[in-house]
């Protein structure tokens, strides 16, 4: 997400100075053409699943975009607001004939899937939640079958793919120097360095008796006489 700390100070203070937050989020993201939504209730009716490979696909076809009068740039929103919100999926595809050509968009769920190394099936690309491919001169009807098998053979392969074997662990670890450059895929295997012994405490049986101190000797107590005659 490109949200930073200073998103939400910048945010408070916007609020802070008067700016109506619930008219601005009303007319953002709740706020959508007829045509829009009309075009989003074909991507929804046309949904596909293959739950073993755990991918849903839908397409828009151009007649779809001139039956609604939509805008090629209004499909933008149905893969983030509802095609990735399906439970138990690794990402969704949505296809669509644009000006001519075929684009596929790509959305991640799952982090256990780099939706860019599917994009590049195509010759495609982007980032691990969020990747397209655009085959020129495509369409739905030339092209939707063999892209679908194309990832269905890269689903397959990635999910009976052994997982890693995490390294073995000694047991102890340390964590990283105030210095040290620290990566959350780097395991943190630095030694730990051995405790000192801690020395031994003498009992007091095996002091030295000349270590002793003798006691001080009590003075007599000087006679009546005696204290007169100093004076």
């Amino acid at each position: 997400t490109n949200t930073t700390p200073k998103s939400f100070t910048v945010a408070a203070q916007l609020v802070a100075a008067g700016a109506r937050q619930q008219e601005i989020v009303q007319h953002i993201y709740k706020t959508k053409p007829l045509s829009t939504l009309k075009l989003w209730g074909t991507v929804l009716s046309k949904i596909q699943e293959d739950r073993e490979r755990r991918f849903i696909w839908s397409t828009v076809a151009a007649g779809d975009f001139k039956a609604f009068d939509a805008a090629d740039s209004e499909t933008g929103g149905v893969i983030d607001e509802l095609l990735k919100t399906v439970p138990a999926i690794d990402f969704a595809l949505l296809l669509s004939e644009k000006q001519g050509d075929l684009t596929g968009s790509l959305r991640g769920v799952s982090r256990q899937v780099n939706v860019a190394d599917v994009a590049k099936l195509f010759g495609g690309g982007g980032h691990e939640m969020a990747a397209a491919f655009r085959i020129a001169g495509g369409s739905l009807a030339d092209n939707e079958s063999e892209i679908i098998d194309k990832i269905r053979a890269f689903q397959a392969t990635r999910l009976t793919s052994p997982a890693p074997t995490p390294p073995e662990s000694t047991g102890r670890f340390n964590l990283p120097d105030a210095g040290d450059t620290f990566r959350p895929d780097t395991p943190l295997t630095k030694p730990v360095p051995a405790e000192a012994p801690t020395p031994a405490i003498p009992s007091v049986a095996s002091l030295d008796a000349s270590a002793a101190v003798p006691p001080t000797p009590a003075s007599s107590p000087q006679s009546l006489k005696e204290r007169q005659a100093a004076l």
